[in-house]
């Protein structure tokens, strides 16, 4: 019978696993302005299983202080090395965006600021009475 230690880890696991499936396909369309939507919906995802991981750490910490440490037998190799390949993931990922944008300044000189109309309408500013 698995311990509520062994249960975290295994919900860990699968985190990581998910993690892993949803950064490889950012890293695959990131780029591709088709894919917009898709990628802030996986990163969106990406958030929320991060948090999700993130608790079920507190949780294994407290399971750990307050009941009996995880069993000797309990491997966590795997584990570790789903964290180091989502951040290399996300590495890659970093580098491919900040190559992006390298490329882009490079090419074109540099970013253009954005345009605004001399026909624009002016905001009022409202001055607070003091009371």
């Amino acid at each position: 019978m698995k311990g509520a230690g062994e249960e975290i880890l295994a919900d860990i696991d699968a985190t990581l696993d998910q993690l892993i499936e949803n950064a490889n396909v950012i890293n695959q369309i990131s780029l591709n302005s088709l894919f917009q939507d898709e990628v802030d919906a996986l990163q969106k995802t990406q958030e929320s299983l991060l948090s999700r991981l993130i608790n079920m750490q507190s949780l294994l910490d407290n399971n750990s202080q307050k009941k009996k440490p995880l069993s000797k037998k309990t491997n966590i190799a795997p584990i570790q090395k789903k964290i180091s390949c989502f951040s290399k993931l996300n590495a890659l990922l970093i580098k491919q965006v900040s190559h992006h944008f390298k490329a882009r300044e490079i090419a074109g000189g540099k970013f253009k600021k954005p345009v605004i109309g001399k026909n624009r309408k002016q905001l009022k500013v409202l001055k607070k009475h003091p009371r």
